[in-house]
Parts: C-alpha cells; structure tokens; sequence
C-alpha cells in the first residue's frame, strides 16, 4: 500500500538532509535559515513573533538570535514601543541568505534533474495546493487568494 503522506515525508526528508548540507558551509541551518527568511519577509519583528511564526520555543529562539547577532547577521533593536526589542536583518544576514538561497537553488535542481521541464511545473503546481506553512514566508498581510482582483475559494457547502 502507498501513502501520499509516507511518501512526501521520505521526500521532504531526503531534500531536507541536502538542504542542510548545502547551507551548514554558510554557518546556518534550518532554523537560522528560517529566522533570516522570515526578517527579508515580514521586517523587523520580535524574538516572539519569530519564535511563533517558526514554531520555536521562546529558549531556542534566543540561541538562534545570539547565534546570528554574534555572526553580524542580525542586529536586536529597541522596539518603537520600548517594551521589547526587534530583531532586523543586517547587508551581512542578507548576503548569507542569498549565498544559501543559491546553494539550496541548485540543490534542488540537483534533486529534481530528472524531471522534465514540464513535470518540475506540474510537481510545483500540485504542491502549491498542498496545504504548508508558507505563510510565514509571506509579506505581512498577505494572504492567498486575497491579492488584488482575486477572490479566496468558497467552501463546498456555500
């Protein structure tokens, strides 16, 4: 018997393992990687805000900013409101982050060499209507299917 979910999960599995591979000459793993996607994304946050968007618990999210603060990749602020700080991404963070984008660029195509052009399409189409996490990728406030002109799904039973 073949399930979709033992399946995707052996997938995901094995691209994540080469992902990680291909960002760790940076000094990042997932969870850097994710901190500095989620600051190019949304801005300025706080170490919670971070910490909700990427499901890390509030300790780990401190080591993870220390660790990226004391690489120059991010700088802690005071926030606006001076009751917390927020965490900006800094030239260097973004620098790393376009390195490891790169490398995890052509991981991918690495992995997926032997699909035709056609087939990388349709893999990417049907995975996009796969319910994920991307919204954390998201700009703030942008949700999908309510962009400009376009509508969210109705539900079946409207």
């Amino acid at each position: 018997m073949k399930r979709a979910s033992f399946t995707i999960g052996q997938v995901a599995a094995e691209i994540a393992g080469r992902g990680a591979a291909a960002v760790a000459g940076f000094g990042l793993d997932g969870r850097s990687l994710g901190v500095l996607m989620v600051l190019t994304n949304r801005g300025p946050l706080s170490q919670q805000q971070i910490g909700d968007l990427l499901g890390i618990d509030r300790t780990t999210m401190v080591a993870v900013v220390d660790d990226l603060e004391a690489a120059g990749r991010v700088v802690r602020r005071r926030a606006p409101d001076r009751r917390g700080n927020q965490v900006t991404i800094t030239e260097a963070g973004a620098a790393a982050l376009a390195d490891a984008d790169a490398a995890l660029q052509h991981c991918e195509e690495e992995f997926t060499r032997e699909l035709s052009a056609g087939e990388h399409g349709e893999l990417m189409r049907l995975l996009a209507k796969l319910p994920s996490k991307d919204a954390l990728l998201r700009p703030a406030g942008r949700q999908p299917g309510r962009g400009p002109g376009e509508r969210g799904r109705r539900s079946r039973s409207a």
